[in-house]
C-alpha cells in the first residue's frame, strides 16, 4: 500500500485577455530620424492611438502626436536634440495596452524622406522597399570632384533584403558598386569620387533577384563618413584603451567610448563631428586581460599571459601566422576560440595548437554556426606552454582582416542565464511570471536575479535560481501606481569563490560574439486595460511537501461582464522533460522515446474552469523520486472561446517554490497476505467433502481454494492484496462453501468477509 498525502497550497491567478493586446509595429516611415531636426513618422500597426508615446534610448526627445490618429495607424512629429549621436536606435511604442516590441531607426543629420527617382539635393536618406526581382533607379546632380557615399541599410534595420547597390554614371557606365560587406551585417557601401558634372544614376537590387519580405531599406546618398570596427576588437573593463578605426572614412581622429552601464557586455564608440551616419562601432568589454599583437621581431611568437586571457592582432602581410605563446597547466582542459568574421572581418582564419617545445595538438578551420575557428584542448602531461598559430585559409590581409583570440580554462566555474521571451504585460496591481533557465559548467551554487534601476511599484520575487536547479520562475509584479514601462536587462549574479560574477540574462537560446544589449533587453509594460482578472492569495512563499503526496490548489477567477468562456489550466514547473522508452505501438520491434509523466510534477488530472464559473481545484503529484531540490511551480490559465478551438486570453499566476520535508518516501511494494481461519459445520448424518472459495474479489486480488475432506472440518483461506489495490472494492468479497451429492450441487450460506 501506498502511504500519501496532501497539502493546501492556495495561489493568485491574474489572468489577462489578449482582446486588449500589446501595442504593435507592423511598419514605420521612414526608417529614420533627423538629429538636430523634426522628421514626421507614420507607424502602422495595432493598439495605437493618441494615447501612445514613443520610446528612445536617449533623452530631450520631443513627440507631438498628430491630430487623426488611429488605433492602427500613428503619426508624429519628433524632434530630436542636435547633441544625440549618429547611429541606429532601437524604437517602441507603449500604451495602456503594455509595449511593443522594438524596431531598428537610423539616426543623423540628413533629410529624411520616402524613396524617389530623382534626388533634388544631398546628402539625403531615403526609405524604400524591394522584393522579387525589382530593380530600383535613382538619379541626381553631381559635381567633378565631387565624394559620394551610398550606403544601404537593410540587415542592419532588420530586413531581409539582400542589397547590391551600383553607381552609374551619364552614359550609363559603372564607376562603383557593392554587394555584401562582412562588416556591415551584410549591407551595401560604395564611395567614389566624380570624375565629371552630370546626371548619375544609382541602381538597387536583391542579390539574386528574389527579395525576400520584408524588404524595406534605408538608402543614404552624400559625402558623409562612417566608421564600422575598432581596433582593438575588445578592452578590459575599466581600462584606458586607446582604439582605432577599421573599415572607416575618418583619418586620424581620436575617439571615445561611451560610459558604459553596469554589466554592459559591448560599449559604443563616439565619433566626433557631425557629419558620419551608420552604426556606431562596438568594442567588447570583457572582465579579464584583454591584450594587443606587438612583437619586437617578425615570426616571433608573442608570450600572453595565464588563460582566461584574450588578445586582438590583425594579419598585415601575404599568408601572415601570427603565433603566440600561453603559459597552462598540464593535464588540464583550455578552450581556444577565434572571433572574426562574427565581428565584422574579412578573415576566415584556421588555428592550430602545438606544444611549446612542438608537436600538434590539433586545430580546426570551422565551428557550427560559424566560420570562425575554435577548439578544445587537453593540455598532455608535463606540458607548461603551448603555441598558437592563426592564419588565413587563403593566406589573405589587409586592414580588414583583424581577430580576437580567447583562451579560458573549461575547469573555471561558469553559467550563463536566459528567457524565452523579451516582452511582458503586467496586469496593473497584479502580477505575471517568467521562466528563467541556467546553463551550468562547474557552479552549482544559487544565482540571484535583479533589473537595474527598478522602478517604484514594480517587484520581483522568485528572484533567486535555487543551487542544483536548472531553472526558475521569476514573478513580476506591478503595483497600481507603478510606471507605465520599463526596459532594461535582466541580471544573474553570484558569488563564486570570492568574485562576484555578473552576467546579463540573454533572450533566447542561441548566441553570438557581440554578446549584445540587445539580446539582453527586456521590456515590461503596465496594462492598464485587462479584461479579465481573478485573485487569491499566497498562504505562503515557501512550501514543504512529501515525495509521493499532493498538492491540492484551490484557483478562483472572476470575468468582466461579456466574457464568460471555459478557462483550461496547465501546470508550469521548472523541472525539465524526464523521457523513457516504451514500445512502439505500430511496430513492436521498435521503441519510441516518450514523457516520464510517472517521475514528473503533473496534474492528476485535466483542469477547466466552466465557461460562468468562478473556481476550481487542481490537484498536482509530487514523484516519488524528486530529486531533493527547489522546485517552482505556477500555473498558465487560457480563456477559450466559444467553440473551444482558439486561446482567446492567457495568464500565470504567481510562483510558488516547493520544498521537500524529507528526501524519504516510504512505500509498501509487495502484497499484503491475510489469514483468515474458519470452521466448517455439518449436519447429523452428512459426511461429505466441500470446497471453500471466495467470491466478489476485485482484480489483482487472489485467495487460495480449500478442500476440505469429509472428516475435516476447520480451514485456512489465504488472500493476497496487490500495494496497489482499491480497499474500497473489498467490501463486496465473501465466502462459500460448496459440495455435491448425486451429481447436484449444494452451497452453504454466503459469509460477507471483512477486509478493510
Amino acid at each position: 500500500m501506498n502511504l500519501r498525502g496532501t497539502l493546501s497550497l492556495p495561489l493568485t491567478l491574474v489572468l489577462i485577455s489578449f482582446l486588449s493586446a500589446e501595442p504593435r509595429i507592423t511598419s514605420i516611415s521612414p526608417r529614420g530620424m533627423q538629429a538636430g531636426g523634426t522628421t514626421r513618422l507614420v507607424i502602422s500597426g495595432a493598439e495605437l492611438g493618441p494615447e501612445t508615446q514613443l520610446v528612445f534610448p536617449f533623452p530631450n526627445a520631443t513627440v507631438k502626436v498628430l491630430e487623426g490618429s488611429k488605433p492602427n495607424q500613428l503619426s508624429v512629429d519628433v524632434t530630436l536634440p542636435a547633441e544625440v549621436s549618429s547611429g541606429l536606435y532601437r524604437t517602441r511604442v507603449v500604451s495602456k495596452t503594455g509595449i511593443s516590441a522594438p524596431v531598428t531607426l537610423g539616426v543623423d543629420r540628413f533629410k529624411q524622406t520616402a524613396y524617389a527617382s530623382t534626388v533634388e539635393e544631398l546628402p539625403i536618406a531615403m526609405t524604400g522597399n524591394l522584393t522579387g526581382a525589382n530593380l530600383l533607379e535613382s538619379t541626381f546632380s553631381g559635381k567633378a570632384g565631387q565624394r559620394i557615399v551610398i550606403d544601404v541599410e537593410a540587415a542592419r534595420i532588420g530586413s531581409k533584403l539582400r542589397p547590391v547597390v551600383r553607381l552609374l554614371d551619364s552614359r550609363g557606365v559603372q564607376i562603383a558598386w557593392s554587394a555584401s560587406l562582412s562588416t556591415i551585417q551584410g549591407d551595401a557601401r560604395c564611395e567614389a569620387v566624380l570624375t565629371a558634372d552630370g546626371k548619375y544614376t544609382v541602381q538597387l537590387h536583391d542579390a539574386l533577384y528574389k527579395g525576400p519580405g520584408p524588404g524595406y531599406f534605408r538608402m543614404k546618398i552624400g559625402d558623409f563618413q562612417y566608421a564600422d570596427l575598432t581596433f582593438p576588437l575588445a578592452i578590459t573593463r575599466g581600462a584606458k584603451t586607446p582604439l582605432d578605426l577599421v573599415s572607416s572614412s575618418f583619418k586620424g581622429k581620436a575617439l571615445a567610448l561611451d560610459p558604459l552601464k553596469a554589466f554592459s557586455p559591448i560599449g559604443h564608440v563616439s565619433i566626433p563631428g557631425t557629419s558620419s551616419s551608420g552604426a556606431r562601432p562596438r568594442v567588447i568589454v570583457s572582465d579579464f586581460p584583454e591584450l594587443i599583437e606587438t612583437r619586437a621581431k617578425p615570426n616571433e611568437p608573442q608570450t600572453l599571459t595565464a588563460a582566461p586571457v584574450a588578445v586582438s592582432g590583425k594579419l598585415e602581410t601575404q599568408n601572415e601566422r601570427d603565433e603566440y605563446l600561453i603559459p597552462v597547466t598540464p593535464e588540464k582542459k583550455y578552450r581556444v576560440e577565434v572571433l572574426a568574421q562574427r565581428l565584422g572581418s574579412s578573415l576566415d582564419g584556421i588555428i592550430e595548437v602545438h606544444k611549446a617545445a612542438g608537436g600538434g595538438l590539433g586545430s580546426n578551420d570551422d565551428q557550427a554556426k560559424t566560420s570562425d575557428p575554435g577548439m578544445d584542448v587537453t593540455v598532455p602531461k608535463g606540458v607548461n606552454q603551448i603555441k598558437l598559430i592563426l592564419r588565413d585559409i587563403q593566406g589573405r590581409y589587409g586592414p580588414g582582416y583583424i581577430y580576437r583570440i580567447v583562451v579560458r580554462p573549461l575547469s573555471v566555474p561558469r553559467f550563463t542565464v536566459s528567457t524565452a521571451t523579451a516582452l511582458h504585460s503586467i496586469p496593473q496591481g497584479s502580477q505575471s511570471t517568467i521562466q528563467v533557465s541556467i546553463a551550468r559548467q562547474g557552479y552549482n551554487g544559487a544565482v540571484k536575479l535583479s533589473i537595474p534601476e527598478l522602478p517604484a511599484g514594480i517587484s520581483l520575487q522568485g528572484d533567486e535560481i535555487p543551487a542544483g536547479a536548472t531553472s526558475s520562475l521569476l514573478t513580476i509584479t506591478a503595483a497600481k501606481d507603478a510606471a507605465p514601462f520599463v526596459v532594461s536587462q535582466l541580471v544573474a549574479s553570484a558569488k563564486i569563490g570570492d568574485q562576484i560574477v555578473n552576467r546579463l540574462v540573454k533572450i533566447g537560446a542561441e548566441t553570438s560574439a557581440w554578446d549584445t544589449p540587445e539580446q539582453s533587453e527586456i521590456a515590461l509594460a503596465v496594462n492598464q486595460q485587462p479584461k479579465l482578472t481573478a485573485a487569491g492569495s499566497i498562504q505562503e512563499a515557501n512550501s514543504t511537501v512529501q515525495l509521493g503526496t499532493k498538492v491540492v490548489v484551490p484557483i478562483s477567477i472572476e470575468r468582466n461582464a461579456g466574457l464568460k468562456g471555459e478557462v483550461r489550466l496547465s501546470l508550469i514547473t521548472t523541472q525539465n522533460p524526464i523521457k523513457k522508452q516504451v514500445p512502439d505501438p505500430k511496430d513492436k520491434k521498435k521503441k519510441i522515446t516518450v514523457d516520464d509523466l510517472d517521475r514528473m510534477l503533473r496534474l492528476e488530472k485535466a483542469v477547466t474552469i466552466a465557461a460562468g464559473a468562478k473556481q476550481a481545484t487542481a490537484v498536482v503529484l509530487i514523484p516519488k523520486d524528486l530529486t531533493d531540490i527547489a522546485w517552482d511551480l505556477a500555473f498558465k490559465a487560457e480563456l477559450l472561446s466559444a467553440d473551444k478551438k482558439t486561446v482567446v486570453a492567457s495568464a500565470t499566476t504567481a510562483a510558488t517554490r516547493v520544498r521537500l520535508n524529507s528526501p524519504l518516501h516510504l512505500q509498501l511494494t509487495g502484497p499484503t497476505v491475510l489469514h483468515f481461519t474458519g470452521k466448517l459445520s455439518r449436519s447429523t448424518g452428512f459426511k461429505q467433502p466441500a470446497t471453500i472459495t471466495v467470491q466478489g474479489l476485485p482484480k489483482g486480488v487472489t485467495a487460495s481454494t480449500v478442500e476440505l475432506a469429509a472428516d475435516k472440518s476447520e480451514f485456512t483461506l489465504e488472500i493476497k492484496l496487490p500495494a496497489t489495490v482499491d480497499r474500497s472494492l473489498l467490501s463486496k468479497a465473501q465466502v462459500i462453501a460448496t459440495t455435491k451429492v448425486n451429481n447436484q450441487e449444494i452451497k452453504s450460506q454466503v459469509l460477507p468477509l471483512k477486509l478493510q
